[in-house]
């Protein structure tokens, strides 16, 4: 791969990298997915951008499913499952970052 090739690549990677990184940090950061949801329908401008994302950008239908998936005792499983989701994504850009890294160190092998 040539170097102004990987130069793209690597800032392309680690743009993903830092966007999966940051995701996954909000989404452990959430304490609870029906206050999270509350909180976005009393005032959506003072929300989070990932709930932003997830309640009315990408998935405008999604809140009204998720008010009847967090209610009773659903919602520390949904709460659960977002934190794992979270963590995963948190993982999944580390993987790329260390890829970038591996990628550099095997070009440089081969110059």
């Amino acid at each position: 791969m040539s170097i102004p090739m990987l130069i793209v690549y690597t800032l392309v990677v680690l743009t993903f990298s830092w966007l999966l990184f940051n995701v996954g940090r909000a989404m452990l950061g959430t304490q609870s997915m029906r206050a999270s949801l509350e909180r976005y329908q009393k005032n959506p401008k003072q929300a989070s951008w990932v709930e932003k994302y997830f309640y009315g950008w990408a998935f405008p239908w999604q809140a009204g499913l998720m008010k009847r998936m967090t209610a009773g005792t659903g919602d520390s499983f949904m709460t659960v499952w977002l934190k794992l989701s979270g963590a995963l994504f948190i993982i999944f850009a580390i993987a790329f970052a260390v890829g970038v890294l591996v990628m550099w160190y095997m070009n440089l092998i081969q110059a």
